[in-house]
């Protein structure tokens, strides 16, 4: 092994002037040789002498490639043209979804107005922000060769809640401002400008042009605004509800006296009693109605299957009555209250929010919408978490934990309780009473497991919290199953016939896009 007090991972193209952090542009080195090397290219001429031939023969036997040997062995600086295309690569998104985007963007509000912003340099950016042992923030260009790791107020998890969106969003406008205001549309004409800059340090230094501030630095400027704003959690999330269309049910045929429909429904004689019939039959989204039944009033929510679709709309009224005279003939239908209620429609119950998703026989099943919020340090850990069982799932094992994936059994119990706690507490302690008694029951029993099944059944948890599906994979309902003997553990569900939830608050909300404004219609009020 190398020692890394003596060896660097050094770039070949220098970080000054191109992001580059491929195979093809890094190279190892002394360390004492990468510090008198600086920012120079190309390398200097008695290095590129001395190494010609040991090049050459890696090239060769294809240790290396063509470019990387072009790179080591060139012998004259770069050009003004080539630093405005590595200034330009870090500007425009090459991407086709992107470059359609900016098409359709550039058509409504004119090509002056579209700025791309590079993924990478937004990563960058989030990784530039530090934190010192002492816990002070800090970014990279004040605090290089010091010990720091990543600020966990900048760290990316998509695992906790769904707020990455908006905070990504963001920092996309201020990173993208700053480039665009630092480099401006003609990257050649800012080079032969003759401005010195590095594309390493560019939140290094106060960007400004033409009276507009995009930056200014130092630990006073506006990372502070920055900060304050990723600090946020006060972030409105909305879910698109929509009309589900494709497939009418699972096309796998069940077995005779299994399965939903019959395989033929004109046909009388093809019961699925004695030939099987189709299962899963998918709904395209449902209606809330009020019938009679005997003397009680009865208000329900009615899936609304992509099969019976076009029967329904045709005659909502007489699509209801025969279904319900087919169950009970004394059922009698009194009104259509809402004749669609789209899928993912939000719906709250004595204030646990949630979005109607599917139905399970009577059972309507919906997705948790109250978005789980934890401390960034917390985040932090799940991330790790998260990235240790993709490895795992990647070489189909258990893999060893090393003291560089950061996961120990003190901060799975810490997390472990932290969860236990967030569902005793509203909005959760509505729906999830069941899930919370499980997880106090079988607390112990989590300290005693191995440390990657601990790993194993936080992440399970954590969907529980999720806002789309919070039932368990394949692997994930053994990992729960062996743990506390239930194949998963939480799932929000109401019974379709609403009427039984007298004294409760059970309402529909329709949200503007933005969610800033909603409109709440009281299910078992009178306004109908």
């Amino acid at each position: 092994l190398l020692h890394t007090d003596f060896y660097d991972i050094d770039h070949i193209y220098p970080q000054s002037a191109v992001k580059d952090d491929s195979f093809d542009n890094r190279v190892l080195v002394k360390r004492e040789l990468n510090a008198a090397k600086k920012d120079r290219y190309p390398l200097a001429e008695d290095v590129r002498k001395a190494m010609r031939p040991f090049w050459t023969e890696l090239k060769k036997r294809g240790f290396i490639s063509d470019e990387k040997y072009r790179r080591l062995t060139r012998n004259t600086p770069f050009t003004d043209s080539e630093r405005a295309d590595f200034i330009a690569r870090q500007l425009v998104e090459t991407g086709q979804a992107a470059k359609i985007v900016a098409g359709l963007l550039r058509r409504r509000y004119g090509d002056d107005r579209v700025v791309y912003v590079k993924a990478g340099n937004v990563s960058a950016f989030r990784q530039a922000q530090r934190l010192l042992p002492d816990g002070r923030q800090m970014q990279e260009g004040a605090c290089r060769n010091m010990d720091t790791r990543q600020d966990p107020l900048f760290v990316k998890c998509r695992d906790v809640n769904d707020f990455h969106h908006a905070k990504d969003a963001y920092l996309n406008i201020v990173v993208g401002n700053v480039y665009h205001t630092k480099f401006t549309r003609d990257p050649l004409r800012f080079v032969r400008s003759g401005q010195t800059y590095s594309m390493n340090c560019v939140f290094d230094y106060d960007v400004s042009r033409r009276g507009e501030t995009a930056w200014v630095a130092g630990e006073e400027g506006t990372i502070l605004t920055v900060r304050r704003m990723m600090r946020k959690n006060n972030i409105l999330v909305t879910r698109f509800a929509r009309e589900a269309t494709g497939g009418l049910f699972d096309q796998q045929i069940k077995a005779k006296g299994k399965g939903q429909t019959p395989i033929k429904q004109g046909d009388p004689r093809m019961t699925v009693e004695k030939y099987g019939g189709y299962n899963k039959i998918k709904t395209a989204y449902f209606a809330f109605v009020e019938y009679v039944k005997g003397k009680k009033h009865v208000r329900s929510l009615e899936a609304i299957y992509i099969m019976d679709k076009q029967r329904y709309e045709s005659d909502p009224l007489r699509f209801f009555t025969e279904k319900y005279a087919r169950k009970d003939s004394k059922i009698q239908i009194l009104k259509i209250l809402i004749p669609k209620i789209k899928i993912d429609a939000l719906f709250s119950f004595d204030g646990f929010r949630m979005n109607i998703s599917s139905r399970s026989g009577d059972d309507i099943i919906y997705k948790n919408a109250n978005q789980l919020v934890v401390a960034p340090e917390q985040a932090q850990y799940v991330k790790q978490l998260s990235k240790y069982l993709k490895r795992c799932k990647s070489e189909g094992r258990n893999v060893e934990i090393t003291a560089f994936d950061g996961i120990d059994v003190e901060s799975n119990i810490a997390l472990y309780q932290l969860l236990t706690e967030k569902l005793g507490k509203t909005p959760y302690s509505i729906k999830y009473k069941t899930p919370l008694r499980t997880l106090e029951t079988h607390a112990q029993h989590f300290k005693e497991l191995p440390l990657a099944t601990q790993c194993k059944v936080l992440m399970e948890i954590l969907r529980l919290f999720g806002t789309n599906d919070t039932q368990s994979d394949t692997e994930g309902k053994k990992t729960l199953e062996s743990f506390c003997g239930k194949k998963s553990i939480g799932r929000a569900i109401t019974s379709k016939n609403l009427s039984g939830y007298a004294g409760h608050s059970f309402l529909l909300i329709h949200q503007s896009v933005t969610g800033v404004f909603e409109k709440r219609i009281d299910l078992l009020g009178d306004e109908f």
